[in-house]
């Protein structure tokens, strides 16, 4: 997350709510797609890392 700069002469005011049950459902949906998401990345790299290991090593 970044920094909200505040334009001169304007305030910005958050009101801390409960999230709605739609919110949290959406909310968790998305955490866990980005998680999926990232597994399969690491698993896609490790699996490139060891092909290109394999193939470097004479045998």
């Amino acid at each position: 997350m970044g920094l909200i700069r505040e334009p001169k002469h304007v305030d910005f005011y958050f009101d801390d709510r409960p999230l709605t049950d739609e919110e949290k459902r959406l909310l968790k949906e998305a955490i866990a797609k980005n998680k999926a998401a990232e597994r399969a990345r690491k698993t896609r790299a490790t699996r490139t890392r060891l092909k290109r290991s394999k193939a470097k090593s004479p045998r």
